[in-house]
């Protein structure tokens, strides 16, 4: 179980880990076994250690219990979405469901408790109340907060699960705000300075000034002076 096992029919690699008794009723089975995502020796025994060490820390938070999830905790724990969202759409960038403008209106109480008031019934429909896509991107943060909970073994309750799909959405709404520029030709990973336009040089305005003017001869006998050459090299 220390190595990558490899599925005798699909040929992809797993990590499996034997679960210690005392954590048996916790995770619920007496065996691990998570795909490595891979046919490639190679690459399984590089994702082995990270998935074993996964596995660990999972366990690590079932045994600590329920506990309540802070801003901060959700941030980390959902960060890494932000990347994982940007390679997904890199191709096209524009092509995603995640509507940037929506992101204020997200996580509001906008239509519960108000469909037994008569008065604002047609504002639900049509007006400020109305979803325009924000219950669709709300469903599938809580989805993806029970992903990662379920991946990190985390006993959270509600308003933690609440908390953690926030941030899944921050991590998100980041990751678009990205993309729409990568849409608009930023292309990623090109961080040179503009480049500077060239200037043309001040032309410099050569004065002749008759005064300084030196005759020929003057010039080799001051240069005969200094290098003292042969008197045949002076000569010639």
């Amino acid at each position: 179980m220390a190595r990558p096992w490899k599925h005798p029919d699909s040929g992809i690699y797993y990590v499996r880990k034997a679960v210690p008794a005392r954590l048996r009723a916790l995770v619920g089975k007496s065996l691990e076994k998570v795909s490595l995502g891979t046919h490639d020796p190679e690459e399984a025994r590089r994702r082995h250690a990270k998935a074993i060490l996964e596995i660990e820390e999972r366990w690590e938070a079932l045994q600590g219990g329920p506990k309540a999830l802070s801003e901060r905790e959700a941030h980390e724990l959902a960060a890494p979405a932000q990347d994982r969202w940007i390679a997904l759409h890199r191709d096209n960038p524009s092509l995603n469901f995640w509507q940037t403008d929506l992101f204020d209106r997200l996580w509001q109480q906008r239509r519960k408790g108000l469909w037994g008031r008569p008065d604002v019934v047609h504002q639900v429909l049509h007006g400020e109340y109305a979803d325009r896509g924000e219950d669709e991107m709300e469903e599938w943060c809580l989805k993806q907060a029970d992903i990662l909970i379920r991946k990190k073994g985390l006993q959270v309750d509600p308003d933690g699960r609440r908390t953690l799909a926030k941030a899944v959405a921050a991590a998100i709404q980041r990751a678009s705000l990205i993309l729409k520029r990568h849409a608009l030709g930023d292309v990623p990973g090109d961080d040179r300075p503009p480049k500077t336009p060239l200037v043309a040089p001040t032309p410099v305005t050569r004065r002749m000034d008759t005064q300084a003017s030196v005759k020929f001869n003057d010039l080799v006998n001051g240069w005969a002076a200094e290098r003292k050459p042969a008197e045949k090299t002076v000569y010639d």
